[in-house]
């Protein structure tokens, strides 16, 4: 019997992501779980190249503003919207998006990651992250669909 003991919630605040919250909410009353909530904010080093190089005393300002900011955000919304669940922890890290969360699968031990997608057609198709995590995740994926209202899974 599967039981998601540990969950992984990579949450960008779009709306797939808090269109999730109902499925995360399932998980963690069915199963007691503890969730580990990811945000990877866009990695500013990078760009740049139109303009010069960017100044890495400004990039690394923009990278601390951005942590701070999504760490808090994560921090409120975790408060409001996962009173309920028993642990939960927050991380914010830089990086590629797909390897960060399969990282994360590793370094917290979780069980399932329910994974918002971008599906912006409505169709089968996933966007190039959820695409990445779902072949490589040595866990199960439940993919959520905020267009067509689906909940999908993949499993090892």
């Amino acid at each position: 019997m599967l039981e998601f003991k540990k969950i992984l919630w990579p949450n960008d605040f779009s709306d797939s992501s808090v269109k999730a919250l109902p499925y995360v909410r399932d998980l963690i009353e069915r199963y007691d779980s503890e969730v580990y909530m990811l945000h990877v904010p866009m990695d500013l080093s990078a760009y740049g190249g139109y303009w010069g190089k960017p100044d890495p005393e400004h990039v690394e300002a923009m990278h601390e503003f951005a942590l701070r900011g999504a760490e808090k955000k994560m921090h409120e919304f975790c408060e409001e919207e996962l009173a309920s669940c028993r642990l939960y922890f927050v991380k914010v890290e830089f990086g590629d998006p797909a390897g960060e969360i399969l990282k994360a699968v590793d370094d917290t031990g979780a069980d399932v990651i329910v994974l918002p997608i971008h599906d912006s057609s409505g169709d089968s198709h996933v966007g190039s992250v959820a695409s990445e995590v779902i072949r490589k995740s040595p866990v199960p994926v439940l993919t959520i669909n905020p267009k067509v209202c689906r909940l999908t899974t993949k499993t090892c």
